[in-house]
């Protein structure tokens, strides 16, 4: 059970970097 709420939260982060990284592309568009 560990191991799966483990594989979430590091979804979870993974999906809110990514959604960061798309918002600063956004910000400063080269």
């Amino acid at each position: 059970m560990a191991v799966i709420l483990s594989m979430l939260r590091m979804n979870f982060s993974h999906k809110r970097l990514y959604y960061m990284k798309k918002k600063l592309r956004t910000l400063k568009p080269k």
